[in-house]
């Protein structure tokens, strides 16, 4: 019987620090991850993402973390071996590489036919202002 008691406290035990671990991760997990995917309004606009620009492919399109690649939306900016190439992708550069963005994805086409996110794209203009880098 003694046994029985011991195992029934044991289990008792167990349960109740399964579930503190348990939530206590969770809750760590929601205050570190949501940065990053969790929409929520910044300065005016939606925000569904935030991500940090580690390559830039061309003048519409981007390499995000953690959000892979990324288009500009409604923007279309000549391709490689195109006139004005160089020039749009330098602007683009200079706007957004090594910077922390935010990301508006498009409601009605979320992917494109290249499997790249399409979205809205502001980033910092200075401690008040984000910069529209669609326009």
């Amino acid at each position: 019987m003694r046994s029985v008691q011991t195992f029934a406290a044991l289990l008792v035990v167990a349960v109740a620090a399964g579930s503190a671990g348990y939530y206590l991760g969770f809750s760590s997990y929601r205050t570190t991850v949501p940065d990053a995917i969790m929409q929520r309004p910044i300065l005016g606009i939606e925000v569904d993402l935030i991500a940090y620009v580690y390559h830039i492919v061309d003048g519409d399109t981007f390499d995000g973390f953690p959000c892979g690649r990324v288009r500009l939306a409604d923007i279309n900016t000549p391709e490689r071996n195109e006139s004005g190439y160089a020039d749009a992708k330098k602007a683009l550069t200079e706007l957004i590489l090594e910077k922390k963005v935010y990301l508006d994805v498009d409601d009605l086409n979320v992917m494109d036919q290249y499997n790249r996110l399409v979205a809205v794209v502001y980033v910092e203009f200075n401690s008040t202002h984000l910069l529209n880098v669609n326009k």
